[in-house]
């Protein structure tokens, strides 16, 4: 987390960011503990709400939060089944965090392809 976040410091000045994760429920302590807390609007930890990724509703959930500008959204994550196709399901656009070794399953799926996170910074800008 740590060499993101010059990155996330970035991204934060201009966007809403959050944390959609399957996790155990305090994930929200972890990100404090880490000293990264401060740059995400929403944490939805399948810990504390009780649906877990793939599900849909655990992303609906992160973009109702009070106050979130949610469209247009991205969703971006390095598990095609859990991250990329639920959140491409739900219309959000989609960065795939993979090695290009690694294939789409669907056509027209993810979006864009990013070899690291901070190759994120230069979509978004486009």
């Amino acid at each position: 987390m740590r060499r993101n976040e010059e990155l996330l410091e970035r991204l934060h000045q201009s966007y809403h960011l959050g944390v959609v994760s399957n996790f155990t429920g305090n994930l929200e302590r972890c990100l404090e503990e880490l000293g990264v807390m401060r740059y995400f609007s929403v944490v939805a930890d399948s810990g504390r709400v009780g649906i877990t990724k793939p599900d849909p509703r655990l992303f609906q959930h992160a973009l109702s939060w009070p106050g979130l500008v949610s469209k247009p959204a991205w969703m971006v994550g390095d598990n095609f089944e859990s991250d990329i196709r639920p959140a491409a399901a739900l219309g959000l656009s989609t960065a795939w965090l993979a090695p290009e070794t690694e294939k789409s399953r669907e056509t027209g799926i993810p979006t864009v392809r990013l070899q690291t996170l901070s190759d994120l910074a230069g979509v978004l800008d486009s």
